[in-house]
Parts: structure tokens; C-alpha cells; sequence
């Protein structure tokens, strides 16, 4: 185990968790939240996931005690009945807990300094890239101490995104090399950590300091939108569970548990005041439900370059809040005033098509929409629905001449259109009648002997169709 100043290891060590770590300026935008720094509220303190001082000298309201916290293990630690004989001083290097169904290896990472108010603080990485990150200043396996693993939860392969989900009494393994090392989770809690105190990181960051007694200690950040807070996971070897009282023990008032943020968690009732708006009991289940339904407000077409105005109202119908809404139409572009939609609610889309050569040749155009957004980490797609537009051919009108010059001119009609047309027309302006033109078929019309100069006008739904003028005496 390599060798830091207790200094460094009590400053080292900063919480940093799936998501918290280094601030590259290059990749920072492109991240789901801030990680190391972050503007507190209203000051020129920075959020700093668990900070600690890196070089000798007290910190005004700083907490001054050091080594981790002890803790009760409690009824809920099982010890195995045997215990195993193991070889001590083993470097960490892959992490199995099987209740979230994680495996990964482990690396060695090192810390950085930060400078806040003019003085220097350290800052435990976390490896980029699907991997459990091992404090290399802390406990090996075999030996008592302290081993620190961290990762990220919201990025870089989310290796820890599950974490908070583990309960106490449930069991992780750490490998070095064949050998295992088996413990038990004792202690789970979520740490406030954005927009407190210097004081209370300090403290926070105790659990990560060495201790006394043979323990393996999981950090990450959590939620993944806000990382305000660190989920700090304590586990003791199961063939060995009682602790010695190296510090001063922190005191841990009864358990319950209660649903906050969507997630179930077993938390200290004298903790209940870090958690706004919590409730009692397991979180329901959560249900994530999309849908979208569609109109136009065109029903028909006739030219190339004729716009069609479609609407698409999308509806969140699930119990949780799905981010990342957005809707796929397969002839168009889709514009929509939001991306997030919480349980309950709604919005309207839209988007204009304009026909092209193409759609001609099928006449009617067809198009299919979906909605798609991600429930937390789970994509989630609506019932795709479809609409049709179909092809209006204006009806053909020209003028008829009569075989026989002494008998009636007229005019013919023809519907190219695969269904019926209801159509008005007029005759000099002055004669007027409605009637249907059957689908694919021609009518006519006479005109009565004297009757002027029989120009005739056809309208359907009250649009000018064509205009023709009979000429009498055609022979």
C-alpha cells in the first residue's frame, strides 16, 4: 500500500462517484451535470464532492476528528459459519456484486489538487471507462483498513449507476487475481453534499479515511440529473464482523425506509431531514408509457410543392418522468417545444411536409410516426400511427359538340380519382346544380338549345375546377 501523509488521506479524499470527478474544459458541456466544480449558492465556495485540506493546519469549522466513523453492524450481518484462512495485503482488482448484477475491474487511481478560497485541496479520479476506481493510499485486501472504491454513475460507462440500489445485508465480492473476499453491506446512506457547508463535506468525508477495523467502502454520486448528493455503501468482511472502536463512534439512530426521487432507500430517521418531500415505505413501481397521436389538417393534395401541415400531440401516460422526448416521422421533420415530460402531461408538435415528384407516382402519401424518450436509462418508444393524404386530380371538364349542329352542345366530366367527387356548377352564371361524379367515370351535360354562350363552371367544395365554353354548330 503505497504511503500518503495522514494529512493526504484525510484531505485525499474526495467522494467522487459515478459522475463526479474531473472537470476537463474539453468535455465538460458534453457531460449530464457538473462534476468537480459547480457554482454554490451565492458565494465563491465551490461544490467539491468530499474535500479535505492538503497540508497541516486547522480549517476554520472544519471537522477535526480523524478516521472513519465505526459503525454497529447490527441483527443484519450474517457471518459465515467458518471462517476462512486468507492471504492478506492483496491488491483489489475486480468488484462483483451480484444483486445489481455488476462486474468490473478495479484500477488503481490517483487523486488531483484544487485551490479553493487559497487553499489547496485534494480530489480523488475515477477511472474514464467502464471501471471501478481503487483509492491506491487505501487498505489493501486481507489487512485492516479501509479499501476506497469509487466510480461513475452517469457517465463513462455508468459502472456505479446501480449502486444505490443495493440494500443492507446484501453481499459483494472482491477479487485480487482467484481470491475472493467476501463482505456484507452494513451501512448505506446518501450524503448531502451540493451547496453545503465546507464542515459538512469534511465530515462527509470520514467514511473514505482510514479505519481500524477491516472494511470496503463504495462511493458514487447520485441523482444522475444533480449529483447533490453522495451514496456511500459500507460493507465488513462476513467471516468477520465485529469492529473495533478505533474513533469515536457516529452515532446511528433507528432505520426506515422511504421512497425519494423514484428510489427506495434504507436511511437513518435522524437523516429523514435531508430528504425533501420523501414518503414512507417502498417506492411504487414505476410504469413508463409514450404515446402520440397525429392529424393534418390537409386531406388532400394536387401539385408537386403543396404543403401539408401535420400536428402530433405526445403524452407522457406513465408514472415517471421521461427525458429526451422526441418525435420520428418518417417523411418529416418534427419540431417540439419541449424534451421532458412528467407523468400526467402533454405537448403538441409540428411539421409541414412539402409534396414532391416522387409522391405522385403512389398518388396518396403515407406517412409513420413514433415518440421516443428514456425513462432514466430505459428507452422508451410510443405505438407508431399513421395518416394518409391522398391525391386529388382535379375533375376534367371540356366541351362537347353535338353530332346533329340542331341539337344540344354540352360538356363532359371526368373523375380520374379512385372515389367519388360531389361537385356545383353553373351554366352562363346563371343555371346552377349540384351532383356526384361516380369514381373513374365520365358524365355529361347538355346544353339547352339557346341557352347563350354555355360557358360552364365546376366547383368542388367550393373551388374553381375548370371553365369550358360550348360552341354550337361544331360541323
Amino acid at each position: 500500500m503505497r504511503k500518503l501523509n495522514n494529512w493526504m488521506i484525510l484531505a485525499g479524499i474526495l467522494l467522487i462517484m459515478g459522475g463526479v470527478v474531473i472537470v476537463w474544459v474539453t468535455i465538460r458541456k458534453n457531460l449530464p451535470s457538473p462534476f468537480d466544480i459547480a457554482s454554490a449558492s451565492g458565494g465563491s465556495d465551490y461544490f467539491l464532492p468530499l474535500i479535505a485540506p492538503a497540508s497541516g493546519g486547522d480549517i476554520s469549522g472544519s471537522a477535526t476528528q480523524v478516521g472513519a466513523p465505526t459503525v454497529d453492524a447490527g441483527e443484519s450481518f450474517t457471518p459465515e459459519a467458518t471462517p476462512q484462512a486468507r492471504p492478506v495485503g492483496m491488491t483489489p482488482d475486480r468488484l462483483v456484486i451480484p444483486e445489481i448484477n455488476l462486474e468490473a475491474p478495479i484500477l488503481p487511481v490517483d487523486y488531483k489538487t484544487i485551490t479553493v478560497s487559497d487553499k489547496v485541496y485534494y480530489q480523488w479520479l475515477a477511472p474514464d471507462e467502464y471501471a471501478v476506481g481503487w483509492q491506491d493510499s487505501s487498505a489493501l485486501l486481507g489487512v485492516p483498513g479501509n479499501t476506497v472504491l469509487n466510480g461513475h454513475h452517469n457517465a463513462y460507462g455508468k459502472v456505479f449507476k446501480d449502486l444505490v440500489k443495493l440494500e443492507i445485508g446484501d453481499v459483494i465480492s472482491v477479487y485480487s487475481g482467484s481470491q475472493e473476499f467476501r463482505y456484507q453491506v452494513v451501512v448505506k446512506m446518501l450524503l448531502p453534499e451540493r451547496f453545503t457547508p465546507l464542515d459538512t463535506r469534511l465530515e462527509n468525508a470520514r467514511w473514505i479515511e482510514p479505519s481500524a477495523d477491516q472494511r470496503v467502502t463504495l462511493v458514487t454520486c447520485w441523482p444522475a440529473d444533480s449529483n447533490t448528493h453522495r451514496v456511500v455503501i459500507v460493507a465488513f468482511p462476513i467471516e468477520s464482523p465485529s469492529i473495533s472502536s478505533g474513533a469515536t463512534p457516529m452515532t446511528q439512530s433507528p432505520e426506515i425506509t422511504i421512497c425519494y426521487n423514484n428510489t427506495s432507500m434504507t436511511v437513518n430517521q435522524s437523516a429523514l431531514g435531508q430528504y425533501s418531500n420523501y414518503t414512507e415505505g417502498v417506492c411504487p413501481q414505476e410504469i413508463s408509457g409514450l404515446t402520440v397521436k397525429k392529424s393534418v389538417i390537409e386531406s388532400s393534395y394536387t401539385l408537386v410543392g403543396d404543403h401539408l401541415h401535420y400536428t402530433y400531440v405526445v403524452a407522457n401516460t406513465g408514472t415517471v418522468a421521461l427525458n429526451g422526448v422526441v418525435v420520428l416521422d418518417d417523411k418529416t421533420i418534427v419540431a417540439c417545444p419541449i424534451t421532458k415530460l412528467e407523468p400526467a402531461e402533454s405537448m403538441t408538435c409540428t411539421a409541414i411536409y412539402i409534396v414532391k415528384n416522387a409522391d405522385l407516382a403512389n398518388e396518396d402519401i403515407v406517412n409513420t410516426t413514433y415518440a421516443a424518450a428514456h425513462a432514466r436509462d430505459t428507452l422508451v418508444k410510443s405505438p407508431a400511427v399513421s395518416q394518409t393524404v391522398i391525391r386529388f386530380l382535379k375533375l376534367i371538364l371540356s366541351a362537347k359538340c353535338a353530332e346533329d349542329p340542331a341539337k344540344n352542345s354540352g360538356w363532359t366530366v371526368e373523375n380520374k380519382n379512385s372515389y367519388p367527387l360531389g361537385y356545383e356548377y353553373s351554366i352562363d352564371g346563371g343555371v346552377a346544380d349540384v351532383g356526384t361524379v361516380s369514381a373513374n367515370s365520365t358524365i355529361t351535360f347538355d346544353t339547352p338549345a339557346g341557352s347563350g354562350t354555355g360557358v360552364m363552371s365546376l366547383y368542388v367544395d367550393g373551388l374553381l375546377q375548370n371553365n369550358a365554353l360550348a360552341v354550337r354548330g361544331c360541323k
